[in-house]
């Protein structure tokens, strides 16, 4: 699973440094097209997964949680936003982790992917949002597979029973996200996430039959994708396009007519 979302988020990178070079690579007429800010762009984040469950015991304590009951995680998330809402599909992997007081241990990697609503609260009060950040809410579903492995110690010797999920589980979440704006083109952001997995599996203990949850808490780096529109100038009180040149051939066919009709 490892290796599948390094390839999945590589290839993300390597299209964006290509759209980047064709961005900038001049036009058919030999000049450069004019650059605008567009609404789809690319997010690349790192920060941990959390997780609460049946063997969390650190669930009043941010900094414990932290250490203990933490793994680290990435996300690469594709986004189209319209002028307030926007639709997301996202690839997140992480590591969970968790140990009671009774000597029983798990540790679990997943990989989830997901779709999710957007919107953009400033843009409510504000559609040109003019300021330089931005807070943003979101919800929406997935699914993840996982591999959890449990641990329990007796008489100092640990016992491991594996659970290695073939069929992907679905995932209900909803979150928060705030970016400030660098440059036309890139935000820094973060973000805050709750999950709630539709199972009791994921630290391959099913004590109460209820649900587990774990947080994705990251920062990162959004890409906005350069719109290449035509540099549009007048010349002789006429509007024409400088990046694409062509004719235009009109073929008119004169339908012959009887003077003695």
């Amino acid at each position: 699973m490892f290796k599948l979302s390094q390839n999945i988020i590589a290839g993300i990178l390597f299209v964006v440094s290509i759209q980047e070079t064709a961005a900038r690579s001049p036009d058919w007429g030999g000049k450069k097209s004019a650059i605008s800010r567009s609404s789809w762009s690319i997010n690349v984040s790192q920060g941990l997964t959390s997780y609460f469950g049946d063997l969390s015991i650190y669930d009043d304590n941010p900094i414990k949680k932290i250490l203990y009951e933490s793994g680290p995680a990435t996300a690469a998330t594709l986004t189209k936003m319209f002028p307030i809402f926007g639709v997301s599909g996202q690839l997140l992997y992480g590591n969970l982790n968790g140990k009671n007081n009774n000597d029983i241990s798990f540790n679990a990697r997943f990989l989830e992917y997901n779709l999710h609503g957007r919107i953009d609260f400033l843009k409510i009060f504000d559609k040109q949002n003019r300021l330089n950040f931005g807070f943003i809410g979101y919800a929406g579903v997935g699914q993840f597979i996982f591999k959890a492995t449990r641990n329990i110690y007796e008489e100092g010797q640990q016992k491991s029973y594996v659970n290695n999920t073939g069929t992907p589980e679905f995932v209900f979440f909803l979150g928060t996200d705030i970016f400030y704006k660098i440059n036309p083109r890139l935000d820094i952001t973060a973000d805050l996430a709750l999950r709630q997995s539709q199972n009791d599996k994921l630290d391959n203990l099913v004590k109460n039959n209820n649900f587990d949850y774990y947080t994705f808490l990251s920062m990162g780096v959004s890409y906005y994708f350069k719109k290449i529109l035509p540099s549009l100038h007048r010349k002789n009180g006429n509007l024409s396009q400088s990046f694409v040149k062509f004719k235009l051939r009109k073929h008119r066919k004169v339908k012959p007519c009887n003077r003695y009709s």
